[in-house]
Protein backbone atom coordinates (compact mmCIF):
# COMPACT_ATOMS: atom_id res chain seq x y z
CA UNK A 1 0.00 0.00 0.00
CA UNK A 2 2.81 2.42 0.90
CA UNK A 3 4.61 1.60 -2.35
CA UNK A 4 1.44 2.30 -4.36
CA UNK A 5 1.02 5.62 -2.56
CA UNK A 6 4.60 6.55 -3.38
CA UNK A 7 4.22 5.73 -7.07
CA UNK A 8 0.99 7.74 -7.24
CA UNK A 9 2.57 10.83 -5.64
CA UNK A 10 5.57 10.71 -7.98
CA UNK A 11 3.38 10.23 -11.05
CA UNK A 12 1.13 13.14 -10.09
CA UNK A 13 4.09 15.44 -9.49
CA UNK A 14 5.66 14.53 -12.83
CA UNK A 15 2.40 14.83 -14.73
CA UNK A 16 1.41 18.26 -13.41
CA UNK A 17 2.41 21.07 -15.79
CA UNK A 18 2.60 23.43 -12.80
CA UNK A 19 4.95 21.23 -10.78
CA UNK A 20 8.27 23.09 -10.36
CA UNK A 21 11.50 21.31 -11.13
CA UNK A 22 14.24 20.64 -8.60
CA UNK A 23 16.29 23.74 -7.77
CA UNK A 24 20.03 23.70 -7.30
CA UNK A 25 22.29 25.66 -4.98
CA UNK A 26 24.25 27.83 -5.13
CA UNK A 27 22.18 29.72 -7.71
CA UNK A 28 19.53 32.42 -7.93
CA UNK A 29 16.33 30.75 -6.82
CA UNK A 30 18.17 28.44 -4.41
CA UNK A 31 16.19 26.77 -1.63
CA UNK A 32 16.89 26.27 2.09
CA UNK A 33 13.98 25.12 4.22
CA UNK A 34 15.77 24.63 7.55
CA UNK A 35 17.50 27.63 9.16
CA UNK A 36 17.70 29.04 12.69
CA UNK A 37 17.84 32.55 14.13
CA UNK A 38 18.55 33.90 17.61
CA UNK A 39 14.85 33.47 18.38
CA UNK A 40 15.95 29.94 19.32
CA UNK A 41 19.59 28.82 19.29
CA UNK A 42 20.94 30.47 16.15
CA UNK A 43 23.30 33.43 16.52
CA UNK A 44 21.92 35.76 13.81
CA UNK A 45 18.78 37.83 14.01
CA UNK A 46 16.08 36.93 11.47
CA UNK A 47 17.00 40.11 9.58
CA UNK A 48 20.70 39.23 9.45
CA UNK A 49 19.91 35.62 8.56
CA UNK A 50 17.72 36.62 5.60
CA UNK A 51 20.39 39.03 4.40
CA UNK A 52 23.02 36.30 4.54
CA UNK A 53 20.70 33.89 2.73
CA UNK A 54 20.10 36.44 -0.02
CA UNK A 55 23.86 36.96 -0.41
CA UNK A 56 24.18 33.19 -0.86
CA UNK A 57 21.66 33.23 -3.71
CA UNK A 58 18.77 31.76 -1.74
CA UNK A 59 15.35 32.94 -2.84
CA UNK A 60 13.01 30.39 -1.20
CA UNK A 61 13.71 29.94 2.50
CA UNK A 62 12.10 28.87 5.76
CA UNK A 63 12.94 30.06 9.26
CA UNK A 64 12.55 26.94 11.43
CA UNK A 65 13.47 27.90 14.98
CA UNK A 66 13.21 25.31 17.72
CA UNK A 67 9.68 25.14 19.13
CA UNK A 68 8.89 28.80 18.48
CA UNK A 69 7.49 31.03 15.76
CA UNK A 70 8.62 34.23 17.52
CA UNK A 71 11.08 35.16 14.76
CA UNK A 72 8.66 34.85 11.85
CA UNK A 73 7.27 38.43 11.76
CA UNK A 74 10.78 39.92 11.56
CA UNK A 75 11.80 37.30 8.99
CA UNK A 76 8.79 38.11 6.79
CA UNK A 77 9.72 41.80 6.74
CA UNK A 78 13.34 40.96 5.92
CA UNK A 79 12.32 38.58 3.13
CA UNK A 80 10.40 41.38 1.42
CA UNK A 81 13.50 43.58 1.48
CA UNK A 82 15.47 40.89 -0.38
CA UNK A 83 12.69 39.83 -2.77
CA UNK A 84 12.78 36.36 -1.21
CA UNK A 85 9.91 33.97 -0.59
CA UNK A 86 9.68 33.09 3.11
CA UNK A 87 7.84 29.94 4.09
CA UNK A 88 6.69 29.91 7.71
CA UNK A 89 8.55 27.19 9.56
CA UNK A 90 9.28 25.66 12.95
CA UNK A 91 11.32 22.72 14.24
CA UNK A 92 9.33 20.72 16.77
CA UNK A 93 10.90 18.54 19.46
CA UNK A 94 9.38 15.06 19.73
CA UNK A 95 10.18 11.87 21.61
CA UNK A 96 10.30 8.41 20.06
CA UNK A 97 11.33 5.46 22.21
CA UNK A 98 13.31 7.65 24.56
CA UNK A 99 15.20 9.66 21.94
CA UNK A 100 14.57 13.19 20.69
CA UNK A 101 13.33 13.49 17.10
CA UNK A 102 12.96 16.79 15.27
CA UNK A 103 10.11 17.48 12.87
CA UNK A 104 10.24 20.56 10.68
CA UNK A 105 6.87 22.12 10.02
CA UNK A 106 6.41 24.16 6.84
CA UNK A 107 3.71 26.37 5.30
CA UNK A 108 1.32 26.44 8.25
CA UNK A 109 -0.87 29.05 9.91
CA UNK A 110 1.39 30.22 12.73
CA UNK A 111 -1.58 31.38 14.79
CA UNK A 112 -3.58 28.15 14.49
CA UNK A 113 -4.80 26.99 17.93
CA UNK A 114 -3.50 23.45 17.39
CA UNK A 115 0.06 24.68 16.84
CA UNK A 116 -0.03 27.36 19.51
CA UNK A 117 -1.23 24.85 22.10
CA UNK A 118 1.55 22.43 21.21
CA UNK A 119 4.18 25.18 21.33
CA UNK A 120 2.93 26.29 24.76
CA UNK A 121 3.19 22.74 26.03
CA UNK A 122 6.70 22.28 24.65
CA UNK A 123 7.78 25.63 26.09
CA UNK A 124 6.77 24.49 29.56
CA UNK A 125 8.74 21.26 29.11
CA UNK A 126 11.74 23.21 27.83
CA UNK A 127 11.57 25.56 30.82
CA UNK A 128 11.54 22.63 33.24
CA UNK A 129 14.50 21.01 31.49
CA UNK A 130 16.47 24.26 31.52
CA UNK A 131 15.92 24.63 35.25
CA UNK A 132 17.08 21.06 35.83
CA UNK A 133 20.20 21.51 33.67
CA UNK A 134 21.02 24.78 35.44
CA UNK A 135 20.69 23.14 38.84
CA UNK A 136 23.16 20.43 37.82
CA UNK A 137 25.62 22.97 36.45
CA UNK A 138 25.41 25.05 39.61
CA UNK A 139 26.11 21.95 41.66
CA UNK A 140 29.19 21.49 39.48
CA UNK A 141 30.36 25.01 40.23
CA UNK A 142 28.82 27.14 37.46
CA UNK A 143 27.39 30.07 39.43
CA UNK A 144 23.89 31.44 38.67
CA UNK A 145 23.64 29.27 35.56
CA UNK A 146 19.99 29.80 34.65
CA UNK A 147 19.95 33.60 34.81
CA UNK A 148 23.28 33.89 33.00
CA UNK A 149 22.14 31.52 30.28
CA UNK A 150 18.98 33.57 29.76
CA UNK A 151 21.08 36.73 29.52
CA UNK A 152 23.29 35.13 26.88
CA UNK A 153 20.29 33.91 24.87
CA UNK A 154 18.24 37.08 25.22
CA UNK A 155 15.12 34.98 25.89
CA UNK A 156 13.94 32.01 27.95
CA UNK A 157 13.59 29.42 25.14
CA UNK A 158 16.78 27.71 26.24
CA UNK A 159 18.35 24.76 24.45
CA UNK A 160 21.39 22.68 25.36
CA UNK A 161 23.37 24.80 22.90
CA UNK A 162 22.70 27.87 25.03
CA UNK A 163 24.10 26.07 28.07
CA UNK A 164 27.09 24.95 26.02
CA UNK A 165 27.76 28.60 25.15
CA UNK A 166 27.54 29.46 28.84
CA UNK A 167 30.15 26.82 29.64
CA UNK A 168 32.46 28.26 26.99
CA UNK A 169 31.88 31.83 28.21
CA UNK A 170 32.60 30.69 31.79
CA UNK A 171 35.87 29.07 30.79
CA UNK A 172 34.62 25.63 31.77
CA UNK A 173 34.87 24.29 28.21
CA UNK A 174 37.10 25.32 25.32
CA UNK A 175 34.37 25.08 22.68
CA UNK A 176 30.81 23.90 22.16
CA UNK A 177 31.84 20.38 21.17
CA UNK A 178 33.76 19.92 24.41
CA UNK A 179 30.94 21.45 26.43
CA UNK A 180 28.60 18.76 25.17
CA UNK A 181 31.17 16.01 25.53
CA UNK A 182 32.03 16.85 29.14
CA UNK A 183 28.72 18.10 30.55
CA UNK A 184 25.61 18.04 28.35
CA UNK A 185 25.62 14.91 26.19
CA UNK A 186 23.58 11.91 27.26
CA UNK A 187 25.15 10.26 30.27
CA UNK A 188 27.10 13.35 31.35
CA UNK A 189 26.64 15.18 34.62
CA UNK A 190 24.33 17.96 33.40
CA UNK A 191 22.31 15.85 30.97
CA UNK A 192 18.53 16.00 31.46
CA UNK A 193 16.19 13.94 29.31
CA UNK A 194 12.94 15.62 28.32
CA UNK A 195 9.78 13.74 27.39
CA UNK A 196 8.60 15.78 24.43
CA UNK A 197 5.27 15.21 22.62
CA UNK A 198 5.07 12.21 20.31
CA UNK A 199 5.64 12.44 16.56
CA UNK A 200 1.94 11.78 16.02
CA UNK A 201 1.00 14.75 18.22
CA UNK A 202 3.38 17.04 16.34
CA UNK A 203 2.21 15.91 12.91
CA UNK A 204 -1.46 16.21 13.91
CA UNK A 205 -0.94 19.77 15.17
CA UNK A 206 0.89 20.78 11.97
CA UNK A 207 -1.77 19.26 9.74
CA UNK A 208 -4.52 21.00 11.71
CA UNK A 209 -2.63 24.25 11.08
CA UNK A 210 -2.56 23.48 7.34
CA UNK A 211 1.14 22.63 7.34
CA UNK A 212 3.54 19.98 6.09
CA UNK A 213 5.54 17.70 8.42
CA UNK A 214 9.17 16.95 7.48
CA UNK A 215 11.49 14.55 9.31
CA UNK A 216 14.59 16.67 9.91
CA UNK A 217 18.23 15.49 9.49
CA UNK A 218 17.32 11.76 9.55
CA UNK A 219 20.91 10.51 9.73
CA UNK A 220 21.38 11.83 13.27
CA UNK A 221 18.97 9.60 15.16
CA UNK A 222 20.49 6.15 14.96
CA UNK A 223 23.83 4.56 14.11
CA UNK A 224 22.43 1.71 12.02
CA UNK A 225 20.43 1.47 8.81
CA UNK A 226 17.75 -0.56 10.58
CA UNK A 227 17.44 1.98 13.38
CA UNK A 228 17.00 4.88 10.96
CA UNK A 229 14.53 2.85 8.93
CA UNK A 230 12.40 2.16 12.03
CA UNK A 231 12.28 5.85 12.87
CA UNK A 232 11.34 6.79 9.32
CA UNK A 233 8.54 4.22 9.22
CA UNK A 234 7.27 5.42 12.60
CA UNK A 235 7.21 8.95 11.21
CA UNK A 236 5.17 7.75 8.24
CA UNK A 237 2.81 5.88 10.55
CA UNK A 238 2.38 9.14 12.49
CA UNK A 239 1.22 10.80 9.26
CA UNK A 240 4.47 12.52 8.24
CA UNK A 241 4.72 14.03 4.77
CA UNK A 242 8.36 14.51 3.78
CA UNK A 243 11.97 13.58 4.46
CA UNK A 244 14.83 16.06 4.63
CA UNK A 245 17.15 14.59 2.01
CA UNK A 246 19.36 17.47 0.90
CA UNK A 247 21.16 18.47 4.11
CA UNK A 248 24.60 19.52 5.31
CA UNK A 249 25.21 16.00 6.67
CA UNK A 250 26.07 13.77 3.70
CA UNK A 251 26.48 10.01 3.77
CA UNK A 252 25.73 8.56 0.30
CA UNK A 253 25.20 4.98 1.47
CA UNK A 254 22.93 5.83 4.39
CA UNK A 255 21.03 8.36 2.29
CA UNK A 256 20.47 5.80 -0.46
CA UNK A 257 18.95 3.40 2.07
CA UNK A 258 16.62 6.09 3.40
CA UNK A 259 15.65 7.09 -0.13
CA UNK A 260 14.47 3.57 -0.82
CA UNK A 261 12.23 3.58 2.24
CA UNK A 262 10.99 7.09 1.47
CA UNK A 263 9.98 6.07 -2.06
CA UNK A 264 8.22 3.00 -0.76
CA UNK A 265 6.31 5.08 1.79
CA UNK A 266 5.36 7.86 -0.62
CA UNK A 267 7.22 10.70 1.06
CA UNK A 268 8.17 14.02 -0.48
CA UNK A 269 11.76 15.31 -0.37
CA UNK A 270 12.88 18.48 1.39
CA UNK A 271 16.09 20.50 1.35
CA UNK A 272 17.57 22.27 4.39
CA UNK A 273 20.97 23.08 5.85
CA UNK A 274 20.09 23.36 9.58
CA UNK A 275 22.14 26.57 9.62
CA UNK A 276 22.78 28.08 13.06
CA UNK A 277 26.04 29.99 13.08
CA UNK A 278 28.43 31.43 10.44
CA UNK A 279 31.30 30.02 12.51
CA UNK A 280 30.12 26.48 11.70
CA UNK A 281 32.22 26.26 8.57
CA UNK A 282 30.84 22.86 7.60
CA UNK A 283 27.36 24.38 7.10
CA UNK A 284 27.41 27.15 4.50
CA UNK A 285 24.24 28.67 3.12
CA UNK A 286 23.66 28.13 -0.58
CA UNK A 287 25.74 24.95 -0.94
CA UNK A 288 23.17 22.19 -0.60
CA UNK A 289 23.24 19.44 -3.23
CA UNK A 290 20.47 18.91 -5.75
CA UNK A 291 17.50 16.90 -4.53
CA UNK A 292 17.60 13.29 -5.76
CA UNK A 293 15.44 12.09 -8.59
CA UNK A 294 12.54 9.78 -7.88
CA UNK A 295 10.96 11.70 -5.01
CA UNK A 296 8.67 14.70 -5.55
CA UNK A 297 9.97 17.93 -3.97
CA UNK A 298 8.09 19.15 -0.93
CA UNK A 299 7.03 22.29 -2.84
CA UNK A 300 4.83 20.08 -5.04
CA UNK A 301 2.86 18.97 -1.97
CA UNK A 302 -0.84 19.93 -2.16
CA UNK A 303 -0.55 22.04 1.02
CA UNK A 304 2.40 24.09 -0.27
CA UNK A 305 1.43 27.74 -0.94
CA UNK A 306 0.68 27.80 -4.65
CA UNK A 307 1.98 31.33 -5.10
CA UNK A 308 5.50 30.54 -3.87
CA UNK A 309 6.96 27.39 -5.52
CA UNK A 310 10.57 27.60 -6.71
CA UNK A 311 10.15 28.37 -10.41
CA UNK A 312 11.55 26.34 -13.27
CA UNK A 313 13.11 29.45 -14.75
CA UNK A 314 15.37 29.84 -11.73
CA UNK A 315 17.36 26.64 -12.18
CA UNK A 316 21.10 26.79 -12.52
CA UNK A 317 22.16 26.06 -16.14
CA UNK A 318 23.58 22.58 -16.63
Amino acid sequence: MAEERGQLIIAEAQASPDAPVHPSAPAPGGVDLHMHSHASDGVLSPTALLARAAEAGLRHVALTDHDTVAGLPEARAAAKQHDAQLIDGVELSCTYRGITIHIVGLAFDAQAPSLQQLLTRIHALRQARAEAIAAKLEAAGVHNALARCRDLAGHDRLTRTHFARLLVASGVARDLKRAFRTHLADGRGAAVRAEWPSMAEAVTALHAAGGIAVLAHPLRYAKTHSGRDRILRAFVEAGGDALEISTAARDPDATARLLGTARECGLYASSGSDFHDPEQRWIRLGTLPRLPEGLPPVWTHPRWPRATPPAAAERRPQ
